[in-house]
């Protein structure tokens, strides 16, 4: 498979970035060195335009939040 679209580079982004923060809060650990639970809810704030706090119950926000995005662009 090809993403050659813009579209749909950001729709996987969005899409990784959600399995990542699932994976996260369900064992605590990093998917990679480079996804930090802030650098996560950094990347969700890109997607849903809304600030979350640090923590768990950020990354819990975030989660729904990306789950609502990503259920919208696929309908």
């Amino acid at each position: 498979m090809a993403l050659t679209m813009p579209s749909q580079i950001d729709r996987f982004r969005c899409s990784v970035i959600h399995k990542a923060i699932k994976f996260y809060l369900k064992t605590g650990m990093k998917v990679n060195r480079m996804y930090t639970p802030t650098a996560m809810a950094q990347v969700a704030t890109e997607y849903t335009g809304i600030t979350y706090a640090r923590g768990r119950k950020g990354l819990e926000r975030a989660y729904m939040d990306l789950s609502i995005v990503l259920a919208g662009v696929t309908q």
